[in-house]
This record gives structure tokens, sequence and C-alpha cells, in this order.
């Protein structure tokens, strides 16, 4: 907060003290830098034209309204105009007057704190967004279709079912309005029912694994891109020269960067649709190689927000493709997630 200045019912009053000009008195305040060059100093001269017939006729001993403006500025310039440090100096001066003033609302003096000291202050205030973390509790399940394309004979079929219900852990950091991470657990139990009698399945039931670290970004309040790396368990099935087949499973490193774009917005509730493409990193599992794949999905979801929580549902859908060395695995997969999430 400028030196000389108390606040009445509706503004920030500020008295004009000796050698002061109107410019270093918007310095003071942070919003010199407003509408451009120059563009502050003849707003607020506009503002007050009844004290100030000149932006450089100012007298010791007026009195010149500021929160009014700095109000206006805050609801009536274009975001386009106002940048993010701008509406964090209008937050900065609208809060802490409480410090500067008595219970009777008259004037405080502190002459012994030059302008620039004053700046100094403003720059020193906290931001108007805060970090804060959010934990999320999904849970799910999905089916899904393995057909396998043996390099032996060319032939392609389907080779089993799989139904697995599956429960996921987030925790999510947004550290600006903007820009957030997400570390992730997933376990999924799957449940095989197998399409041929030579596929060994292991006793038909085996538990599906990854761990995943994100970071994204909004570009717009209804459009955003987010990059993900982890490790996924995932299941394999070997071919074989003579045409048998063995499930196994092995570590997989996995690359996918995504883009959600939220399309209806009627609050409390949101209608948003994401789509992502995988890389799938190349393994070995008992000295036989596994190949580097690809893969896409896509998922349709409603959300609605409370106070302090949000819970929504996707439907989603993905594909993916990745070879053994004699057998080529097409994993296709329809899914229902539904998820709560508190904010800490």
């Amino acid at each position: 907060m400028a030196p000389n200045s108390s606040r009445g019912d509706q503004n920030i009053i500020h008295t004009v003290s000796a050698g002061e000009t109107l410019s270093a008195i918007l310095e003071a305040y942070g919003i010199k830098h407003l509408y451009g060059r120059g563009g502050a100093v003849t707003r607020v001269a506009e503002k007050n034209w009844r004290a100030i017939t000149s932006a450089d006729a100012i007298r010791p001993g007026q009195k010149i309204s500021i929160e009014k403006f700095l109000r206006e500025v805050a609801s009536d310039e274009p975001l386009d105009r106002v940048s993010s440090l701008q509406l964090r100096d209008i937050s900065v001066e609208t809060q802490p007057i409480s410090k500067f003033q008595d219970g009777a609302g008259s004037n405080l003096q502190n002459e012994s704190k030059s302008t620039d000291s004053s700046s100094q202050r403003n720059r020193e205030s906290a931001p108007l967004f805060n970090p804060f973390s959010t934990v999320n509790v999904i849970v799910g399940s999905s089916y899904s279709a393995f057909e396998g394309l043996q390099f032996s004979n060319g032939t392609r079929a389907k080779l089993l079912s799989a139904l697995a219900p599956s429960i996921s852990l987030k925790w999510k950091q947004n550290w600006t309005e903007t820009v957030f991470t997400n570390v992730s657990f997933d376990l999924r139990s799957v449940t095989l029912q197998p399409e041929k009698a030579r596929l060994a399945i292991n006793g038909g039931r085996v538990n599906e694994s990854s761990f995943r670290g994100e970071v994204g970004k909004s570009l717009t309040k209804n459009f955003g891109l987010s990059f993900e790396a982890g490790i996924q368990n995932a299941i394999f099935y070997r071919g074989s020269s003579s045409g048998g087949l063995e499930l196994f499973q092995t570590p997989i490193f996995v690359l996918r960067p995504s883009s959600k774009l939220t399309f209806i917005r009627l609050d409390p509730f949101d209608v948003h649709v994401i789509g992502a493409l995988s890389y799938f990193g190349s393994s070995t599992y008992d000295n036989s190689p596994i190949r580097s794949g690809l893969g896409f999905d896509g998922a349709i979801g409603l959300q609605q927000t409370f106070k302090n929580s949000a819970f929504g549902c996707d439907f989603k859908y993905s594909n993916k493709q990745q070879s053994t060395e004699f057998l080529e695995l097409t994993q296709k997969e329809v899914g229902l997630l539904c998820g709560l999430s508190w904010r800490l």
C-alpha cells in the first residue's frame, strides 16, 4: 500500500504529499504499467476529474480515489490485455487494506517509508494462486479381446477374452492455474477366457499393474495437453514355430502424450473428450524379443464438481499392437471408469 492512504466506504483514498507525481503514486500502488505507457495515469486522472484537472497538476493535500480504479480494471479489462502479473498486482493491492486503517477508518501516516520501498513490498506479496493437491480414487471394469497373427503361417485368430476390474490411486499437484503433475498407481485383476485349446493361461487369472508419472498444461479454459511416462507389467503371448502359445508378463516402458477437450460446461457439470497415442518399449522374456509397439485410446466423460471434491465417469476405448518373435498381438479394450477426487 502506498503511503498517505486510507479507506472510505467504497475507495482507497490517497492523500497527495509534497513532491509526489501521479505517475509515482500509481507506481507505488503497482498499477502504473496497466493500459500501456501512460494509460493508467490518464485513466486515474479521468476518474478523479473533480480533483485533477491535468495529470501533471496535483497539489499536496489533494485526495485521489484509487480502489475504484483497481476494481474496474479487474472486472472490465479484457483478459487478453491484462496479464497474470497485472491481476496479481490488483489482488495484492485490494487485500491488505485493514493493515493500514484504525477502527474509525482514519488516515494512517507512514512517512518513514519511500515510494520505492512500497513497490518492493508489493512485489514480495503473495501471488493470487496458491498451489494445492488432490487425491483421486478411480475404480472401473473393462473387457478386452486379444487377437494374434502367427508369423509362421500368416493366420489371424482371436486368442482369448478378458474381464478386468481395476483400481487406481492418483496424486495430483496443481502448481499454477495451468500447470499440474500426476503420480498414479494402477492395479487390475484380469480373468482370462481362452479361445484356443492350446493356449496356456496360468490358471485363468493374472494381476496387471502400472506406475506412471504425468505433467500437463491447460492451454485454454477448455483445452489442455499432457505427457505421461511409466512402467506397465503387461500381458503377452509367446508364439512358437509349432504354433503353440504361452501367456507371460513382463515390464514395459510406456510413453503417452494426450489431449483433453471440454466441449460442454453447465456449472457444476462438464462433458469432455480425451485422445491419446501410446508408445510401448521393447523388452525380452526368456531370451525371446518383444518389439516396440504403438497404440491409441480415447474416452468421453462427465464430471460434477463440488466445493472441495469432484466425481466423474469416463467411457473408454483403446487399441494396442505389439509383437513377439513369432506372434503379432492386438488388444482391443472397452471399459468404464468412475472416480472421486478430494482437494487437500
